[in-house]
């Protein structure tokens, strides 16, 4: 019989096939946590319980990694324990991202035939709430603003057009050179790039002007205009893990930076 690695392998085959564009967060999920849990296991042998034991174990290996780096920041006691609470919460959703791989895997396999419906167990997601109300407060963001340049002109870059204009990280990401008017001092967002269908068009400030001249210095207009050693910036997150954590705003996320933007549009009016 199929295992599950075979069902999920096929629905990553479908996703391929029909363009979507995030496969590489679910690949990792599934390479780097349920495989090594439930690659082997037969398609039928999947139960709630296995799911359930899955979900107790990582959400404690995930607490013990905050542990671990709350010790290595010397963290005192309130602070450890608010990282410990965040790390618990954010823990349940990213087990559900992870269970869903599997979940989608077997829904494709039902409607192709492979497995009838009763042969799906139900799946154990927790209830999600958005609990990102973060925001980086004016003088957070010079320690901010430095130790993102300690780890790249890209990463302090990246940092900069999200605190100002308020775009997502998947977004800033794969900007190309092409998006930039050097001479009017403004970008371009074509629709589909952003979650609206509308050219947009910025003006540069003066510290973006400086920062993304110095950031596309050689580079064509068809070039990715964040790399890092001559290759296209694919992952971000650890370099902004270790640039929070030096700035003291361990528990900001890249996300944050939009509500940050929004606030300050709104006081601008």
């Amino acid at each position: 019989g199929m295992t599950i690695a075979d069902l999920v392998e096929a629905k990553f085959k479908a996703d391929a096939d029909e363009g979507l564009k995030d496969q590489v967060n679910p690949q990792n999920r599934w390479k780097n946590h349920l495989k090594p849990v439930f690659g082997h296991l037969k398609a039928a042998k999947l139960t709630t319980t296995l799911m359930r034991n899955y979900r107790a174990q990582r959400k404690k290996s995930v607490v013990a990694k905050v542990q671990e780096i709350a010790l290595s920041m010397k963290a005192d006691e309130d602070t450890t324990k608010e990282l410990i609470a965040i790390a618990e919460k954010k823990a349940g959703v990213t087990i559900n991202r992870e269970l869903a791989v599997m979940r989608g895997a077997y829904f494709l396999a039902r409607k192709d035939g492979v497995i009838p419906y009763n042969a799906i167990p139900y799946f154990p997601l927790t209830a999600e709430k958005n609990t990102r109300t973060g925001f980086l407060k004016p003088e957070q963001y010079t320690a901010l603003a430095a130790a993102c340049l300690k780890e790249g002109l890209w990463l302090r870059t990246m940092f900069e057009i999200g605190v100002t204009y308020g775009w997502r990280a998947g977004h800033i990401k794969r900007m190309k050179l092409s998006r930039l008017d050097f001479i009017a001092r403004t970008i371009t967002v074509i629709p589909g790039e952003q979650k609206n269908d509308e050219v947009v068009t910025v003006l540069m400030t003066d510290r973006l002007f400086e920062l993304l001249t110095a950031l596309c210095t050689g580079k064509s207009a068809k070039d990715f205009i964040f790399t890092r050693d001559g290759v296209p910036v694919v992952d971000y997150r650890d370099a902004w893990d270790r640039a929070r954590k030096a700035a003291g705003v361990p528990t900001l996320h890249f996300h944050d930076l939009r509500r940050t933007a929004c606030k300050a549009f709104r006081k601008d009016g």
